[in-house]
């Protein structure tokens, strides 16, 4: 009989069925099934197949066939199916069933009769080979009972996957012969592993039987993510340690390195040889890593691709995604090591799908994305707000040079020169500030200003190391104060007027004065000179080299006070320049802004070569002309706005002789040994007068300028309540050591009564006082935009 879609209930009721005496194969699909009837039969007499095969997995059918004369009562028989299939595949199954039809348990001679001898069989996962057995002989139906129960939604009993391997592990999934194989095959219904057999000797259709050649697929075997990289990755030897070492396997690639991490290694990468390369690349692949080397060892796809995928992953992650920051920074810590132009070169290409976003897929680990970053700031609208933003993360040099700078006067100068960066920066004029450029060529503020001569005078001299730069203007102040900083130096910044016009023939006095000069640094002002720059154009890429000469200039000052014994040394220049003198005379396509000079210039003069910022002194120009300005004396016509003379030609990236601020203003900087910074004193109490808060002012044991408040706390006395913050507030105002915070603003469109804020005190990003407590009393009412 062939019963298909059977319960086990059925079965196990046939099999206890006094009046059934045919042998019975009972065949399931289900995993599940099998162990049910396995636990439930297990009480009875059991042959195992495998106890009749030798270490060699050679079957001896015979011993099996008279150990089942032997039985008196009810036994049960496993494994044989499986092993008939293991050695000849379909025609295995056939003869298996031809060999229990020869079993008749009532009446056949081989077999004496007893009604209590059942004869079981039971296998898995061969539904249809016996099936297609029964239909080509249909006398088995009555030579046996045949059942087969479905897998009915369970999980199936996979069919046995047995790999051949000569490398040999110690793994409770694995065996050193197939008889312990097929022994464990007869207790769980299914199974894969391991057999360590130099040879395989099967030839089937029915089961997986695979022979490993290699370690290599050994390990694709083990671990399917290995077969991810090419075998050709590392060689035999190779592979074959990693089995060795698959216990420990992250010890294993840290030992092939001294110990190093991979981050350390990859950084490192340039360097290694071929095959710690392959080394480098598995571990890669195969082992979890944390952030943005995880993100990039999903995607890198052989070893020669290793660095530059380390460029472009980033480019997959939105720079709103929370992750941005850490993989940004990170990736960014791997390009100082991993310097490659092809790559870089690929890279930058690709982030033109950006658009305004592109900025923040730049670092400034090389000169290349410096350059690329101020191409952004021109060719995409930013606030300034949005740019300190960025180069305050990601561009901490550029970062110091547009940071705004507050000088000791109460003329408003300063603001100019934090204008000026912000467009010579983006190359762009706004017509305010042309506005004010012209309003400052009729009044000359800088006639407010002591001259650089009298400030050195005031300056003391003793062990004093003097260096020279020619054509630095105010606009770096900010800069060498935060840089400064940084390195554990301290500034004091003085600003004074040059010379006119501002060239360095006329500037050259204060080489006279009793100060030696120590050092003379000429690249700035010849960087902006050269015909031959590549950033002629509507780029002023130059900042960049700027801020590297000037940065090594201050390394050079450092050393001189720590290493050579000067107390101190000072900086000063002849004169600055003007980006934006170049930017308008590009622009002047009309020439609306040349002012006609009779006399020819002559190619070799200096007039000629400051593109027309001065010519020879004529009292014509200065009468008809209230932009220009000049003495006999000094023997020049100047122009004081962005207008230039005729007959002269505009040479560099920049240009000087004029006497706009940006030309004029030039700083006298004494470098000192740094001192740490203290708070003094601060209000602790802020009355409410007019419609406005008296301004909070901290005073400081030293000038200082890169000064805020943190706002962390607002308590409300008479409501007993307290308010989180975290508000950063500016210093509006600077007087030598005191700065000013005015609070109205903040606290516009809010209930005001007797409070009291908690704020933190901030220099430099540095936190140098918490806790601070000041009260502030007021009537109960909004201030609002009328009171303002």
């Amino acid at each position: 009989m062939y019963s298909k879609n059977k319960s086990i209930k059925f079965a196990i009721d046939m099999f206890n069925d006094r009046n059934k005496y045919l042998p019975m194969i009972v065949n399931v699909e289900a995993k599940s099934d099998y162990e049910n009837i396995f636990n439930e039969i297990i009480g009875s007499r059991v042959l195992r197949v495998s106890d009749f095969c030798s270490d060699k997995s050679i079957y001896e059918p015979g011993k099996l066939i008279l150990e089942i004369k032997k039985t008196t009562n009810k036994t049960v028989v496993l494994g044989l199916f499986h092993l008939k299939a293991f050695q000849d595949g379909e025609q295995g199954v056939a003869d298996t069933l031809d060999l229990i039809g020869r079993f008749d348990i009532k009446g056949n001679a081989n077999i004496a009769e007893n009604t209590n001898k059942k004869l079981f069989f039971l296998t898995f996962g061969l539904e249809k080979q016996i099936s297609d057995c029964v239909k080509k002989n249909q006398r088995l139906k009555d030579m046996m009972e045949i059942i087969t129960i479905s897998k009915q939604g369970q999980e199936v009993c996979e069919f046995p996957e047995i790999i051949i391997s000569k490398h040999e592990e110690k793994e409770a999934s694995n065996f050193s012969t197939l008889k312990e194989y097929y022994k464990k095959l007869e207790e769980v219904g299914s199974l894969r592993g391991y057999v360590f057999l130099t040879q395989n000797n099967f030839n089937n259709e029915i089961y997986n039987v695979t022979t490993q050649r290699s370690a290599y697929s050994k390990l694709c075997m083990k671990n399917p993510i290995i077969s991810l990289i090419r075998e050709d990755a590392l060689d035999d030897d190779q592979w074959i340690s990693l089995i060795s070492s698959a216990d420990d396997i992250y010890s294993y690639f840290k030992s092939q390195f001294d110990n190093s991490t991979i981050k350390e290694v990859i950084k490192d990468f340039y360097s290694l040889k071929k095959d710690k390369k392959s080394i480098l690349f598995v571990w890669l692949k195969i082992c979890n890593h944390d952030g943005y080397l995880n993100f990039v060892s999903k995607r890198v796809e052989k070893t020669d691709d290793i660095i530059k995928t380390i460029y472009d992953a980033i480019l997959e992650i939105d720079v709103d995604n929370k992750d941005y920051p850490a993989f940004y920074n990170e990736r960014k810590e791997f390009l100082k090591c991993l310097s490659d132009s092809n790559y870089l070169e690929s890279y930058i290409n690709k982030l033109n799908k950006k658009d305004k976003n592109k900025v923040w897929y730049l670092t400034d680990s090389t000169e290349e994305e410096c350059k690329e970053i101020i191409k952004c700031f021109v060719d995409f609208e930013f606030t300034k707000d949005e740019i300190l933003d960025f180069t305050s993360k990601n561009y901490p040099l550029l970062n110091y040079y547009i940071e705004d700078f507050y000088f000791e006067n109460e003329n408003k100068l300063d603001d100019y020169i934090n204008e000026y960066k912000i467009q010579k920066l983006t190359n762009k004029i706004s017509e305010k500030f042309r506005e004010k450029v012209n309003k400052y060529a009729i009044e000359r503020p800088y006639n407010s200003l002591k001259t650089r001569n009298k400030i050195l005078d005031e300056i003391k001299k003793d062990k004093m190391y003097v260096i020279w730069i020619d054509g630095l203007g105010a606009e770096f102040s900010s800069f060498f104060d935060l840089y400064c900083s940084k390195i554990g130096l301290e500034t004091k910044i003085h600003v004074g007027s040059a010379n006119l016009p501002t060239i360095t023939e006329k500037n050259k006095d204060f080489k006279t004065l009793s100060e030696k000069i120590d050092s003379i640094r000429k690249e700035l002002d010849e960087l902006r000179h050269d015909n031959q720059s590549p950033y002629y154009s509507k780029y002023p890429c130059y900042i960049c080299d700027e801020l590297v000469i000037l940065e090594k200039i201050i390394t050079d000052a450092k050393k001189q006070i720590e290493e050579h014994g000067h107390k101190k040394v000072v900086i000063v220049s002849d004169h600055g320049s003007s980006r934006l003198a170049v930017i308008d005379r590009a622009d002047d396509s009309n020439g609306s802004k040349k002012i006609i000079v009779q006399k020819k210039l002559e190619s070799s003069s200096d007039d000629k070569r400051h593109g027309g910022r001065c010519c020879p002194w004529d009292q014509t120009i200065i009468d008809k002309n209230k932009f220009i300005t000049g003495e006999k004396e000094i023997e020049y016509c100047v122009m004081a706005n962005y207008n230039y003379f005729s007959n002269s030609q505009s040479i560099g990236v920049e240009l000087h002789g004029g006497a706009t601020l940006e030309e004029v203003m030039v700083p006298i900087i004494e470098i000192t040994a740094k001192g740490d910074i203290e708070c003094i004193s601060y209000s602790e109490k802020l009355k409410f007068v007019n419609g406005s808060f008296e301004p909070l002012k901290i005073e400081f044991n030293k000038k200082v300028n890169n000064v805020k408040i943190k706002i962390v706390c607002i308590c409300d006395k008479l409501k007993k309540t307290n308010t989180k913050t975290e508000d950063d507030i500016s210093a509006s105002s600077f007087t030598d050591k005191t700065c000013e915070f005015p609070l109205t603003s903040y606290f516009k469109n809010k209930k005001i009564t007797n409070m009291k804020i908690i704020f933190e005190i901030i220099v430099n990003n540095e936190i140098i006082k918490k806790e601070c407590k000041t009260e502030i009393h007021a009537p109960l009412f909004e201030i609002n935009d009328e009171l303002e």
